[in-house]
């Protein structure tokens, strides 16, 4: 194998690097959000540790429905959406409108690529 060769494998067999975003990029937003108790008990499988332990310090006394308001840093609104897609139905943008609107766009946009 040729040292080229070598390198690609072995860049190819590691790994994959995280890549890192500093606590103060990620926290220069902020989202409210709505959680369902799934989604809320499943916090740590499906957010980074800061993610989870804001989420946790912000949350209100469940609402009638079992929900609870919760407030995370986020990056950017693009950032948010990406995050929230993850919880699927059990989540709700609350704010900033620039968050629950991109958020809004892009559910329409895949309702429409899967017929509705």
């Amino acid at each position: 194998m040729s040292s080229s060769a070598a390198t690609v494998a072995r860049t190819w067999a590691s790994p994959p690097v995280p890549r890192a975003r500093s606590p103060a990029a990620r926290g220069r937003s902020r989202a409210g959000l709505r959680l369902s108790p799934g989604v809320f008990a499943r916090l740590p499988d499906l957010v980074e540790p800061v993610v989870c332990r804001a989420a946790r310090v912000s949350a209100g006394e469940p609402e009638a429905d079992g929900w609870v308001r919760v407030v995370v840093p986020v990056e950017s609104a693009r950032r948010a959406v990406e995050m929230v897609l993850r919880f699927g139905t059990g989540a709700e943008v609350v704010g900033p409108a620039e968050v629950r609107e991109r958020m809004a766009r892009t559910v329409a946009e895949l309702a429409g690529r899967y017929g509705r």
